[in-house]
């Protein structure tokens, strides 16, 4: 199935503007228990590149751009200082499809998770160089 009327939004700061970020919604779900409880978060939305190999291809195959969109910094460092301080989340994990396409926008995230001593867990990503 395909929707002709297919909208993506360009800047997604703005699917992520409620001050919870939509995981008050989730909150009865989540495992205490498990030590370190970790979140899974998307930055990101496309890629930049066609490889052969990738899902992304059948995509584009339809017609469909697939653009590279990325969250602002200041917006995903809200969004983790906020799973942080409600839910003591102290581990990550990055599962955009391309997070490290750009390092330089990834960086000052890597230097904020550092100050606070949020670790990383994995980084769902492909490496292109």
């Amino acid at each position: 199935m395909i929707n002709e009327n297919i909208n993506q939004v360009d800047n997604l700061d703005l699917l992520y503007t409620s001050k919870d970020f939509g995981w008050d919604l989730i909150k009865q779900d989540i495992n205490f228990r498990q030590v370190p409880y970790f979140i899974n978060l998307y930055t990101s939305r496309g890629c930049k590149y066609n490889c052969s190999f990738c899902y992304l291809k059948d995509i584009h195959q339809l017609g469909i751009k697939n653009r590279f969109r990325r969250r602002s910094v200041e917006n995903i460092i809200r969004e983790i200082e906020y799973l942080h301080n409600t839910f003591g989340i102290n581990v990550v994990t990055f599962g955009d499809d391309d997070f490290l396409f750009d390092i330089k926008k990834v960086l000052p995230i890597f230097e904020y998770l550092k100050k606070r001593q949020i670790y990383i867990e994995h980084i769902w990503t492909n490496i292109y160089n």
